[in-house]
């Protein structure tokens, strides 16, 4: 008789992958954000914040010394606090949905329910864009419809996206069935080394970065060269099930 030995794998966590075993590495647990944004968890009985990003504070509430970790967003912000009761009675909120924020507020707020159960609200700086951004659609929506190909869609998009939003560099990637993929189409700056038409393997997006793109479409990268801002959980808080940021 032979004797069966079962190895179990434990899958790498946050940038702690390599060659071997990237495919497995759970890219949607980073447990902390881009700076540019922050970022809340709530738990939805009565609000309370249970996870913040190290920058939030300074962000949300910057002329006091709130300790926002176990306090109420009420006692943040009595105004988020309704908007969110209205935005979770209104909707499952399983997916990002916009808050409307009042005229007078420096921030736009974000709000989805993670896999756990609690509310992920994500906060970044009120955008006031000096574009005519009706003119500028009406003329994309034009050209969107009048694309005689899937290329000249992409291109029409890629374009528009550079125009709106002022990114440096904009790419569409395509994956075909068997997992490889090619940038294209894509704008980007002048002097910039062009990326459009690279072809690169499955192996270069593994499988869950690729799951993770079909729930996440666009994927925004402001700075390069962040320094990130973690995401701290209570005092004494368990992290057996660390914050599933997948959206």
């Amino acid at each position: 008789m032979g004797t069966v030995v079962h190895f179990t794998t434990t899958p790498p966590g946050f940038g702690q992958a390599s060659q071997s075993n990237c495919e497995l590495e759970q890219i949607h647990l980073p447990g902390s954000i881009q700076p540019h944004g922050a970022l809340l968890v709530v738990n939805d009985d009565n609000l309370t914040i249970v996870r913040a990003s190290q920058n939030a504070a300074g962000m949300i509430s910057p002329d006091t010394n709130l300790q926002l970790l176990g306090s109420s967003i009420n006692s943040v912000d009595a105004a988020l606090s309704r908007q969110i009761r209205d935005a979770i009675a209104g909707s499952a909120v399983d997916v990002p949905v916009a808050l409307p924020g009042s005229p007078d507020s420096c921030l736009d707020c974000v709000i989805h329910r993670a896999p756990s159960g609690e509310l992920v609200l994500e906060f970044e700086q009120t955008s006031h864009i000096a574009l005519d951004v009706p003119e500028i659609l009406h003329g994309g929506i034009h050209s969107v419809t009048a694309a005689a190909s899937l290329q000249s869609l992409c291109d029409v998009v890629t374009q528009l996206f550079k125009t709106l939003f002022g990114y440096d560099r904009v790419m569409i990637y395509r994956f075909a069935q068997e997992g490889h993929g090619e940038v294209f189409s894509e704008q980007c700056e002048a002097g910039m080394e062009p990326y459009l038409g690279n072809r690169y393997p499955a192996s270069d997006i593994p499988q869950i970065a690729r799951d993770l793109y079909k729930k996440n479409r666009v994927r925004m990268l402001p700075d390069v060269n962040y320094t990130a801002s973690i995401v701290m959980p209570q005092p004494n808080a368990s992290e057996t099930d660390p914050l599933d940021m997948s959206l």
